[in-house]
């Protein structure tokens, strides 16, 4: 298996550093997408409506032939579409309670030797898991994971048992006695969400 392995701040910092030097490459910072423009007939997108993250700031409208919605999760495209008249599209939801704990520690740690990382996935039987990777700056990132409600607390007692619970005992006897350099972090959601753009009978030319 080979993989880049890096922290997400490094990787997008670089991608963004990279993009920001081409030719004809605006980055406009701290703004909330507010929604989009189109023609009278809202047949075509005309820009994107946008709000500085800044005392007193107003709503402004960012020209554009293309306007593309990179928001993931949290998009409001479907209310921004709903809004102009295009309706919401269906939804196709999977139920997956998944719940993360991620934690960084030192690097190196007792018991990796020479491995660059571990990934123990969940099955039908036992819907925990979780994964490690070494990160740059001599620290490695560790984040369990369970299903159907099942969450890793983020306290550290808690945080070591649910790892000690894993089918498999390699990570947990990484990070037993490693480092811990902060608090674990959690994060969850309910569903994975397919939304059916392809099935509105239209939608404005523009907005991919």
């Amino acid at each position: 298996m080979t993989v880049v392995s890096a922290s997400r701040p490094f990787l997008e910092g670089y991608v963004r550093a990279r993009v920001g030097e081409l030719e004809g490459v605006t980055i406009v910072d701290r703004c909330d997408a507010a929604g989009i423009t189109t023609t009278p007939d809202r047949l075509r997108v005309t820009g994107a409506r946008v709000l500085r993250r800044a005392d007193g700031s107003t709503e402004e409208i960012l020209d554009a032939d293309l306007v593309v919605d990179a928001t993931g999760r949290g998009s409001r495209a479907p209310m921004w579409l709903a809004d102009l008249g295009f309706g919401r599209p269906d939804e196709d939801r999977v139920h997956v309670g998944l719940g993360y704990a991620t934690r960084i520690y030192r690097a190196p740690a007792p018991g990796l030797g020479d491995d660059r990382g571990i990934v123990i996935g969940p099955t039908p039987d036992s819907p925990r898991g979780g994964a490690l990777q070494l990160l740059e700056g001599n620290r490695f990132l560790v984040t369990l994971m369970g299903m159907l409600g099942d969450y890793p607390p983020a306290d550290p007692d808690g945080y070591l048992d649910f790892a000690r619970s894993l089918g498999i005992p390699d990570l947990f006897e990484v990070i037993r006695d490693a480092e811990p350099l902060e608090q674990a972090r959690t994060f969850r959601f309910p569903a994975s969400v397919r939304r059916r753009y392809e099935r509105l009978s239209i939608l404005p030319a523009g907005f991919p």
